[in-house]
């Protein structure tokens, strides 16, 4: 399978999952849950792009760019769309926490040059989780940084394994905690199957511009329903 093809799965799943956080509250408990665990898979499968694509980037700066703007022009919709309103910075979207990772991995490279003091700005960027909440949290940043080290497809997919059972079951092994872990590792399915190529042709920056839009387009029928 192609990067592409395995991305856009994810996006779907994702969308099906935002789905249950945003009408939540206007649909039957168990389907809000089902949704949610559905789109577990998502974001390890974007946390591995994320490492694959850091080799081959031609530009980090502007993918680090990139992710940056969009984390910030997300962030209304999230905000609103997620938390009604609430914290407006006091959680921040699965956009940030791809771009709490690729500032990482940019300190490190430039730190590896030679210049040291960008180990600095380094700690400064794995220690951001911890100061504001970002989704999936100094495990999700530490799971993309992780996989850009290993370059071994089965102990890269081992460890986004153990990094998703991390995430999920650090507070606890509950019932529920134990389905989204295992759900989480489902990722790995796909990924199994990447053939290292890009695939089929998507508008450029697709995702970037579909995680605030299916959001948006969310909030507008919530509010057009009245709920």
């Amino acid at each position: 399978m192609s990067a592409n093809a395995i991305k856009l799965i994810a996006a779907i799943l994702m969308a099906l999952s935002h789905l249950g956080n945003v009408f939540g509250g206007a649909l039957p408990p168990a389907l809000t849950r089902t949704l949610i665990v559905i789109g577990r898979p998502a974001f390890p499968i974007f946390a591995y792009f994320l490492a694959e694509g850091w080799h081959h980037t031609r530009s980090k700066e502007k993918y680090l760019l990139r992710l940056a703007v969009f984390a910030v022009l997300s962030q209304p919709f999230f905000w609103y769309g997620f938390f009604r309103g609430e914290g407006f910075l006091s959680h921040w979207s699965t956009i940030a926490t791809l771009f709490v990772a690729a500032a990482v991995l940019y300190c490190w490279e430039k730190a590896r040059s030679g210049r040291l003091w960008w180990l600095i700005p380094c700690a400064a960027a794995l220690a951001v989780p911890f100061v504001t909440t970002t989704d999936y949290g100094f495990l999700g940043a530490l799971t993309a940084v992780t996989l850009f080290f290993i370059r071994d497809k089965r102990i890269r997919l081992a460890a986004l394994g153990l990094f998703c059972c991390a995430i999920y079951l650090r507070g606890g092994f509950g019932l529920w905690p134990v389905i989204y872990a295992g759900t989480a590792c489902l990722a790995i399915l796909p990924l199994s199957f990447y053939n290292g190529q890009k695939g089929f042709a998507l508008p450029r920056y697709w995702f970037y511009i579909f995680y605030p839009l299916h959001i948006a387009v969310y909030i507008a029928v919530r509010a057009a329903l009245g709920l």
